[in-house]
């Protein structure tokens, strides 16, 4: 069709010529002639004119498409696509009195052969518009035209926030939360494709201007010529930018991926040969080149005027990936990054619609200096770029790299950030594609994200791929997206917070009016009750609304107090998942006075004379709520062995703070806070001789297992958690003979063991005599002990840690600040071959201790089923087992070796609720025991636990 239009423009001026020719030997021949004919030759001469053929519709919803086909007649051009030849314009008059300019494109889609123009409105009521031709004439314009726009529920294009630049808006001024992957080609509508997108919640996609996975070429290609646009192309555009809108998401369009500048550059996808800009400069300087930027000027321009009205279109990615293209590879950098600068100021400029810019390097690389010349910055998050935060714990390093990465751009930049490519298959802990490993981590990749201040969900590469965006993987996208819409991000200014506390990394946004966060187990297992803190909060009450972040579903709402501006806030006791999400918002102070309620900073310390907790006394009302105006005394007592270090205080503001220091003796104590006319409340602690490192029960999955236990590489080491109804783990190895020296494995260490003197460990040997080699890490320093694997029968094994030898210095095992504790199985005495062995409940502990029993007479009767730790343990030959009844119940406890057998029934009958204590007595057994672990199994009505205890002859 350009070559129709162009030779009709030549034979055009050829008949003009000749035209002109005749009409002068009509004159000079015939003057006559001319003078009778004039009139019929002024009806002969046309003069160009411009007009509305058609428009699409005359009454149009807020955000939705209004085209009009144009009408050009009798002008002179040889190319349609550039506007130095042929200029349409539209000038549109608001309701409001805006004035709005935009340009028209010629469409040959299919050979339509029309021009156009597409605008979509932002207000209510009447708009006129006037068409506008400049061209080699001159300038005409159309009469003045009009239509309606009614109410729609669509919000519009989006932009950087104007309240919040570190969030985006709509048009309207609703908050945008972008949600989605990268789809770079080959996109589909099917229910496998934008519809499975649509049903997991998602409102964004990346997509790239390319030739691959049948997308009909490139917008400026060889075929459609330099300065022409390949209409299919074009055509397919319009595809997916309908598709978009008819589901409600955004396209990021990527204008240059970096295969379309590489020509050479070995790792990279090759694509210039399919450039027509090659024909005026060289891949190297392509940036630098004025000729190209003639062009690209024109390009920017039809993609603003076919596309730029549409709210289906999100974001312009100027160039995806710089560092992959040759002008940057040949050291063109400050060229490359002011072209970045010139594009995003043209598209700004001429896109009347708001729509940011964007631009990135590929994975591994922070660019400040770019993210300066765009509206948004961005990060490619692949990564094994970088660095691996804590070793041995890849889920861990991962969200950390996700939440430090946001956290940057929320400091550096006062703009949107968003991790424009992200995961696919490079990850810490090298998880294979579809597994639970690879799903738990794109899971905490979305809420370390938005728990850190990033604008969007990392954008995953790539749709494409049904291996990595399996339905477990699209089922977290879902969840995310019934959360993350609920908060308005425009409407607050937040500042970031991060702590690790009680072995959980929490990630927040905080802001006065609503703080929202992220809190995770650091080691992936089941959370149960924790205590965490986040500061920068004015000292008043807060309501805090749990989310299960694997299912999207709100748990339910808690309530916490502020201190000295900072929070306290205690989880639920039910958790079952290692990580929540959570809403913070203040409350007003509450009514009269009824209860008094305590929390405590941890629910179990060591029982070294020395340990502290904090206890925490809140006064509420009938509805939970903090009673701010109480002045309430109030009376602690301790039910046990330890100590308050305060007894009598009055709660100001509804609140007063305690310190219990531990005793020595017991498996647990209670504390009691009374005040008259109050309800009273107590709060257990469980005294401990031991900082538990690993039970094995409480993995919510094999995925927190397997990567919190770590095969030492290039070893031959299979790690398996095996139960029947306790967990512990089987090692199975093979050294020597074809296989390597040793097998090895390991685990991170993060508590402070700096109060105890020993490890301690369960273990059943293979009985080879090979040796059990543990070392413990700080830093660089490391400290080793060798067990031999004599004997099969399972044993507690309880080491001095004077007892580690130094391996690089003479200094003593730093207990505050290990950060690794690895096995090695070596050949010792027992030579090369294979076995497995087992091994369970690793701690620190104190040492060996025998329990005191106390007198805990006189405590109210339990708010819950509870069974406490039996005492003493290790035991022989009996212990006593002390447990909880909230309410009159049948209650079975019943004893169980390890492979699961009947050992003794120690309770079968109804019991009223209260506290009891039952002996389990080896010799009254009705078999012999060895020593080992065996397990209690209590059932309480729908409440049964099972609890491990030892048996140590």
């Amino acid at each position: 069709m350009a070559w129709y239009m162009s030779t009709n423009s030549l034979i055009y001026r050829t008949f003009w010529i000749m035209k002109k020719i005749h009409f002068l030997v009509l004159f000079v021949v015939f003057p006559g002639f001319i003078s009778a004919q004039s009139n019929t030759l002024k009806l002969a001469v046309k003069s160009p004119s411009i007009d509305v053929a058609s428009v699409n519709t005359k009454t149009v919803a807020l955000y939705e498409k209004f085209e009009i086909s144009v009408s050009i007649s009798d002008v002179d051009f040889s190319n349609p696509y550039d506007p130095s030849e042929v200029d349409l314009r539209c000038i549109f008059d608001s309701p409001s009195g805006k004035q709005w300019e935009l340009f028209g494109f010629y469409d040959d889609y299919q050979d339509r052969n029309e021009w156009k123009v597409r605008f979509a409105p932002n207000e209510t009521g009447n708009w006129t518009y006037t068409l506008k031709l400049i061209h080699s004439g001159g300038t005409i314009e159309s009469t003045s035209n009009g239509f309606e726009a009614v109410q729609s529920d669509h919000d519009g294009w989006i932009r950087v926030s104007q309240k919040n630049p570190h969030y985006f808006e709509h048009d309207n001024g609703k908050s945008y939360y972008g949600i989605g992957p990268y789809y770079p080609w080959g996109v589909s509508n099917s229910n496998n494709g934008l519809g499975l997108m649509e049903d997991s919640g998602a409102n964004l996609f990346g997509y790239w201007n390319i030739m691959y996975g049948g997308e009909s070429g490139i917008i400026e290609s060889i075929g459609s010529g330099l300065g022409r646009y390949n209409q299919n192309k074009c055509g397919r555009i319009d595809q997916l930018i309908q598709w978009a809108e008819e589901r409600n998401m955004k396209m990021m369009l990527a204008i240059w991926p970096h295969d379309l500048l590489c020509e050479t550059l070995g790792g990279w996808a090759k694509q210039w040969d399919s450039n027509p800009y090659q024909y005026i400069t060289t891949s190297a300087d392509f940036y630098g080149s004025q000729e190209a930027w003639e062009y690209q000027k024109k390009q920017y321009r039809y993609l603003i005027a076919r596309w730029g009205y549409s709210r289906g279109l999100g974001i312009w990615e100027i160039v995806n990936e710089i560092t992959g293209t040759e002008g940057w590879a040949a050291g063109n950098e400050a060229d490359a990054t002011n072209w970045v600068r010139i594009v995003s100021d043209y598209l700004k400029y001429n896109d009347p619609f708001g729509r940011p810019t964007t631009a990135s390097k590929h994975g591994g690389y922070y660019w400040p200096e770019g993210y300066a010349q765009v509206d948004i910055s961005n990060v490619h998050v692949y990564e094994t770029g970088w660095n691996m935060e804590y070793q041995g714990n890849p889920l861990r390093s991962s969200h950390y790299i996700y939440h430090w990465l946001s956290n940057m751009f929320w400091n550096d930049f006062e703009q949107p950030g968003i991790f424009g490519e992200a995961g696919y298959t490079n990850t810490y802990g090298d998880f294979a594609t579809p597994s639970s490993g690879y799903t738990a981590h794109y899971h905490n990749a979305l809420w370390a994200s938005w728990a850190s201040g990033l604008a969007a969900t990392p954008v995953w590469w790539d749709m494409g791929s049904s291996q990595v965006m399996s339905n477990d993987v699209m089922a977290q996208m879902k969840a995310f997206s019934r959360v993350a819409p609920i908060i308005n991000y425009t409407d607050y200014s937040f500042s970031t917070f991060e702590t690790t506390i009680n072995d959980c990394d929490v990630y927040c946004m905080v802001n006065d009016s609503l703080t929202f966060g992220w809190v995770r187990d650091i080691l992936g297992s089941k959370f149960k009750v924790r205590q965490f803190e986040i500061g920068g909060l004015p000292d008043t009450t807060y309501a805090i609304r749990w989310f299960d972040t694997w299912s999207g579903d709100e748990l339910e709402t808690t309530i916490g107090i502020s201190i000295d501006s900072v929070l306290t806030v205690t989880s639920p006791d039910y958790f079952d998942n290692p990580d929540y999400a959570f809403l913070v918002t203040p409350l007003q102070g509450g009514g009269d006075p009824v209860a008094l309620s305590l929390t405590s900073s941890t629910s179990t310390i060591l029982k070294n004379g020395s340990s502290t907790a904090v206890i925490t006394c809140m006064v509420k009302d009938t509805d939970g709520l903090i009673s701010t105006g109480a002045g309430s005394e109030i009376h602690f007592s301790v039910k046990g062995s330890g100590e308050l270090l305060d007894n009598d205080v009055v709660a100001e503001n509804g609140y007063v703070r305690i310190t219990y220091r531990s005793g020595m003796e017991g498996p647990f104590v209670r504390i009691v806070a009374e005040s008259a006319g109050l309800q009273s409340d107590s709060i257990t602690i469980s005294l401990t001789d031991q900082i538990l490192v690993d039970s094995f029960d409480d993995y919510a999955d094999n995925t927190s297992f397997e990567t919190t236990w770590q095969v030492q590489g290039g070893t031959n080491t299979q790690l398996n958690l095996v139960s029947s109804n306790d967990k512990l783990m089987k090692v199975t190895y093979a050294i020597g003979d074809g296989s390597p020296p040793y097998a090895g494995f390991q685990r991170a260490l993060s508590d402070d063991y700096s109060d105890t003197g020993y490890l301690r460990f369960y273990l059943i040997p293979d009985g080879s005599d090979r040796d059990l080699a543990m070392i413990l890490r700080s830093g660089n320093l490391y400290w080793r002990y060798d067990h031999k694997l004599s004997g099969s029968t399972g044993k507690l094994i309880e080491i001095p840690i004077a007892d580690f030898v130094p391996q690089n210095t003479e200094s003593e095992v730093d207990l505050a600040n290990l950060t690794l504790v690895s096995f090695s199985i070596l050949p010792g005495d027992g030579g090369n071959g294979s076995g497995e062995i087992y091994l369970d409940d690793f701690a620190f502990s104190i040492g060996m201790t025998t329990d005191v029993e106390e007198d805990y007479s006189g405590l109210h009767v339990p708010n819950e089923f509870r069974v406490y730790d039996n005492f003493p343990n290790p035991f022989n030959p009996s212990t006593t087992i002390r447990y909880e009844l909230q309410y009159r119940s049948h209650l079975k406890l019943e004893v169980f070796d390890i492979l699961g057998r009947l050992v003794t029934t120690l309770v079968d009958e109804v019991q009223s609720g209260g506290t009891y204590e039952v002996v389990f007595n080896t010799i009254s057994s009705n078999r012999e025991l060895s020593s080992g672990t065996y397990f209690i199994r209590f059932q309480a009505g729908s409440f049964h636990t099972v609890k491990k205890i030892t048996l140590l002859k």
